[in-house]
């Protein structure tokens, strides 16, 4: 062999080497980049589904707080009444000062403030997982449909992503039907 055909051997080696390492590392490229688009996914809708659990815990703890108030208040009014009815103002005016004393102001009126605020709050957290997580599915599903990436999972056999979260449902029931 001459010199020249060694220097074109080489050189066609070199380039197909090059070629195949360049393949390889772009199957690497596509796998890993699919395997984080696909914890992405799986995060977001695990958040989704962390604030909901959030939403229900709110709810039955202000439910149970403010009917516990709610029995208390309506107690306490209902001796105050019994009381003017009776005649026994002094009494009376003793239920109402205590009443004044500890709560200055209703506290079932607060705890109704403060379960609104909280339902507001996590809705609003819902919504943007919901919006985080159909953005980061519409990002993966429209990568990998594209070419040679959709080449490259049919050969894997992968099946493109599709979850029952990509249209979560944030229209402010607290319980799925």
């Amino acid at each position: 062999m001459s010199k020249q055909s060694l220097i074109t051997f080489g050189a066609i080696t070199g380039v197909i080497v090059l070629l195949i390492m360049s393949i390889v590392g772009y199957i690497i490229g596509v796998g890993n980049k699919g395997i984080q688009y696909e914890e992405t996914i799986s995060q977001s809708s695990s958040n989704i589904s962390k604030e909901k659990a959030r939403k229900y815990s709110v709810f039955t703890n202000m439910v149970d707080a403010i009917e516990s108030y709610n029995k208390y208040e309506g107690e306490t009014l209902t001796k105050i009444i019994e009381a003017r009815k009776s005649g026994d103002i002094r009494e009376g005016q003793q239920l109402i000062s205590a009443l004044t004393e500890q709560y200055p102001e209703l506290k079932s009126q607060e705890n109704y403030k403060t379960y609104l605020t909280e339902v507001s709050i996590t809705e609003n957290r819902i919504a943007n997982y919901v919006e985080d997580y159909n953005k980061t599915l519409r990002d993966y599903n429209a990568w990998s449909r594209k070419f040679p990436t959709r080449l490259f999972y049919s050969q894997k056999q992968y099946s493109f992503f599709e979850s029952e979260n990509a249209e979560k449902d944030i229209d402010g029931k607290l319980f799925n039907q």
